[in-house]
């Protein structure tokens, strides 16, 4: 019975980590750390091999991180035959994180504080009652010799 208890969890466990996703103002990092705590107990649990950790690890990384950018920029679907080690993966990210806090500070030095500007657009209606005047080209056009080829409301 208890084999069988333990099994059940290791699958709930298993479950969980699968549908564990990037929290809104999570950082990649934290993410995979989050996920990384999952999978340490799911293989402590022997439903996966310690040796496929570092794979499943990606995968789950790769759908739940919400920054589809990072994951282009470090080519992590193309790694995904040969994932790099938690530490790695790790290092990766933290790198990739700080390269964008200071551009993001670059940009902000440069541009200062940006103002939004405020524009509107005005749409004028005409009353439908009001009698429609016929532009000189048309009154023109329904005079000549064409007329019988055009035809008008």
């Amino acid at each position: 019975m208890e084999i069988v208890e333990r099994e059940t969890e290791g699958d709930e466990l298993f479950a969980k980590f699968l549908n564990t996703l990037q929290d809104a103002s999570e950082r990649p990092s934290e993410y995979l750390q989050r996920l990384h705590a999952v999978m340490s107990r799911v293989t402590k649990q022997g439903v996966i091999p310690a040796t496929e950790a570092d794979k499943h690890l990606l995968r789950q990384f790769c759908r739940g991180c919400w920054d589809n950018g990072l994951i282009a920029d470090l080519q992590l679907e193309q790694k995904k035959n040969r994932p790099p080690t938690f530490s790695e993966f790790l290092l990766l990210l933290r790198i990739e994180e700080e390269k964008h806090t200071a551009k993001e500070q670059r940009m902000k030095k440069h541009l200062g504080n940006v103002r939004h500007r405020v524009s509107s657009h005005v749409i004028q209606a005409e009353n439908c009652d009001a009698e429609v005047k016929e532009d000189p080209l048309t009154a023109m056009v329904k005079g000549s010799k064409f007329r019988s080829a055009i035809r008008f409301r």
